[in-house]
């Protein structure tokens, strides 16, 4: 992430007075904010998701979503979605 990106971010919390992200909580923000939606639709993002629902080894492209989810672990999901694309979690 840029750092005018982080200050737009840094922004946008303290105006809606948003606890800082943790884990998995940028999908939670992505819902409510517009900034979100503009970083969604301009910019690579990437996370680290951990399901008990993923105890499998291996990588999964989703076309309707747009996004790459690679377990190398079991429970544990490295996910990279492209511009336009849509967060797992």
């Amino acid at each position: 992430m840029t750092p005018e990106c982080q200050r737009k971010l840094a922004e946008e919390l303290y105006k809606t007075r948003v606890a800082p992200p943790k884990v998995n909580a940028l999908a939670f923000l992505a819902e409510r904010s517009e900034f979100w939606r503009a970083v969604q639709r301009r910019y690579w993002r990437a996370g680290l998701l951990f399901r008990a629902g993923s105890c499998w080894i291996g990588l999964h492209w989703s076309p309707s979503n747009r996004h790459l989810c690679i377990n190398l672990l079991p429970f544990i999901t490295i996910w990279i979605c492209p511009p336009g694309g849509v967060s797992p979690c």
